[in-house]
C-alpha cells in the first residue's frame, strides 16, 4: 500500500510539472502544422472567401488548434472583440485547409493564455461577421489620427491616405 501511494503522488506531481513548464514555456503539446514564416503560405477558404496567416496551428489529440500571439498584455476584461474575431476566423481556415476538426482556438498574450472554444455557436458568429462585413462593401478609413494613417499597414495602397 505504501508504494502504490508513492507512485501515485509522484505520478500527479509529474502532471503537475510538466503542465507549469508547458504554460512557462509557451509550448502546446502536438505537433506544429502551420507556423507564420516568410515562406508560409496564407492560408485561404474558398467557401468563405476568406484569408489569413495564424502564428502557427497545433495538431493535437483533440484536433487542429490555431495560436495567435499578440505582444501586449490582456487587459481584465479579456481579449478585444477584434481579437476574438480574428481568432474565430483562423479556426475557420484551419478546419478547412487541414481538413480536420477544430474546437478550440487560443490566444497568447504577454501576461496571460486565453482559450476560445470553437462550438457551433462561435462558427454562426464568425460567419455572421463576414456577411456582415461583405455587405458593408469597401470601408473607408477613419482620418482622425493623422499619425495613424502615417503608421498604418495599407497606407501605401490607400486611396484615402492623409499624406
Amino acid at each position: 500500500m505504501g508504494l502504490s501511494v508513492v507512485l501515485l503522488v509522484l505520478g500527479v506531481l509529474a502532471i503537475l510539472v510538466w503542465l507549469a513548464l508547458r504554460d512557462r514555456g509557451g509550448q502546446m503539446p502536438g505537433e506544429v502544422v502551420y507556423r507564420d514564416t516568410p515562406e508560409a503560405p496564407t492560408l485561404f477558404s474558398q467557401k468563405y472567401r476568406l484569408a489569413g496567416r495564424p502564428d502557427y496551428v497545433i495538431r493535437g489529440s483533440d484536433g487542429f488548434v490555431p495560436v495567435e500571439v499578440k505582444s501586449r498584455q490582456c487587459g481584465k476584461f479579456g481579449p478585444y472583440p477584434g481579437e476574438r474575431a480574428q481568432l474565430l476566423a483562423y479556426c475557420l481556415l484551419a478546419e478547412e485547409e487541414f481538413g480536420g476538426r477544430v474546437v478550440r482556438g487560443e490566444l497568447r498574450y504577454a501576461n496571460r493564455k486565453i482559450t476560445v472554444p470553437f462550438r457551433a455557436q462561435e462558427r454562426e458568429e464568425i460567419i455572421g461577421l463576414l456577411r456582415e462585413m461583405r455587405a458593408v462593401g469597401h470601408p473607408h478609413r477613419s482620418h482622425e489620427q493623422a499619425a495613424r494613417c502615417r503608421s498604418c499597414g495599407f497606407r501605401a495602397r490607400c486611396d484615402e491616405a492623409l499624406s
